[in-house]
C-alpha cells in the first residue's frame, strides 16, 4: 500500500540506528580513556578541576540551605537578621541557635567548617570545629604548651587566662601581631604567615601524624621564604598561617561566601549594611 513501509525496510533503519547509537558509545568511551590517559601523571588535572568546582560552591549551597533551616519558632534567616538589628542572640531570644547550628553542620561531615553572624563589623555568632576558643573574650586559641615550639604560644601569640577552658597541657593564646619580631620572616600568601619552626621531629613514627605547626595554625608551602629563615638561632623552615577564617580562604584550603542581611531600600541598610552572614567551608 501507497505510504507505507516494508518489513525489511524497518529493520534495516532499526539495525542503522542501533549500530550508530554503538559507534557514538565506543567513540565516547575512547575519547574519556584518552583523556584520563592524557591526565595520568600530571597532578590528574581532571580530578583537581572537579573538586575546585565543589569547594568553591559548597558554601554557598549550605549557606542557601542554611537560610532555611528551622530552629524552633523561625528559620536561621529570621534568627541571623533579628541579632544583627539588636546586636545579640540574647536579645533576639535566639542563644539555641548555637547549639542547633552545631547539629546541622556536622551532618554534613566537612573537614572544617565556620559560620558567623555579622552586624556592623561585629561578630554576633561565631561558630566553627576548627578552633577551641578560650579567654573571657574568647578570642583565644587553647595551645598545646609543650609543642616545643620558640614559645609557649608561638611567634605572634601571646598568652592570656583561659577562663578555664583550656586543659592542663595547654595555655591560651590570642593572636598579636605587633608581637612579631621585626627580624621574624613573613610567609604565605599575602604575607598572612609567619615562618616557624617545625614542630614535626624528623624521626617521628610514620603511622603518627604531628603537625609542623602549632594549634590554631595551619602548614603552608612556602619553602622559597622559609627554607633558610631563622629567628633568634632557632630555624624557621615551615610557613605557620594563623587559622581564621580570611587567612584559610587565602589559602586556598577553604572557599567562603558571604549572605548579606540588609539591602539596598530596606530601613536598616544605611546603619547596618555589613551584617551578614558568613559560610566557611574547608
Amino acid at each position: 500500500m501507497k505510504g507505507q513501509s516494508s518489513l525489511p525496510e524497518d529493520i534495516g533503519w532499526t539495525i542503522f540506528i542501533v549500530i550508530a547509537v554503538i559507534f557514538i558509545v565506543v567513540i565516547s568511551l575512547i575519547m574519556v580513556g584518552k583523556a584520563r590517559f592524557d591526565n595520568y601523571g600530571r597532578g590528574s588535572n581532571l580530578i583537581y578541576s572537579l573538586y575546585f568546582v565543589s569547594i568553591s560552591t559548597e558554601p554557598y549551597l549550605v549557606g542557601e540551605s542554611l537560610s532555611f533551616y528551622g530552629i524552633r519558632d523561625r528559620q536561621f534567616f529570621e534568627h541571623a537578621l533579628e541579632s544583627a538589628v539588636t546586636g545579640s542572640l540574647e536579645s533576639s531570644s535566639s542563644m539555641n541557635v548555637p547549639a542547633e547550628l552545631k547539629l546541622f553542620m556536622e551532618a554534613y561531615e566537612f573537614r572544617r567548617y565556620a559560620v558567623e553572624i555579622r552586624s556592623g563589623g561585629k561578630s554576633v555568632l561565631n561558630l566553627d570545629n576548627i578552633l577551641t576558643r578560650c579567654g573571657t573574650a574568647g578570642d583565644g586559641t587553647c595551645v598545646n604548651k609543650y609543642s616545643n615550639d620558640i614559645t609557649a604560644c608561638g611567634i605572634g601569640r601571646v598568652e592570656i587566662d583561659d577562663a578555664g577552658v583550656c586543659s592542663f597541657y595547654q595555655t591560651c593564646c590570642r593572636e598579636e601581631p605587633s608581637s612579631i619580631p621585626t627580624d621574624a620572616t613573613r610567609c604565605g600568601p599575602q604575607g598572612i604567615g609567619i615562618c616557624s619552626k617545625d614542630l614535626a621531629p624528623p624521626t617521628r613514627r610514620s603511622d603518627i601524624f604531628i603537625p609542623a605547626c602549632a594549634d590554631g595554625r595551619d602548614y603552608y608551602p612556602d619553602t622559597e621564604r622559609c627554607s633558610s629563615a631563622s629567628l633568634n638561632g632557632e630555624e624557621t623552615p615551615v610557613c605557620c598561617i594563623p587559622i581564621t577564617t580570611q587567612n584559610i580562604a587565602a589559602a586556598q584550603t577553604a572557599a567562603s561566601a558571604e549572605i548579606p542581611l540588609f539591602f539596598n531600600g530596606t530601613s536598616n541598610y544605611d546603619k547596618d549594611s555589613d551584617s551578614s552572614i558568613e559560610v566557611t567551608i574547608g
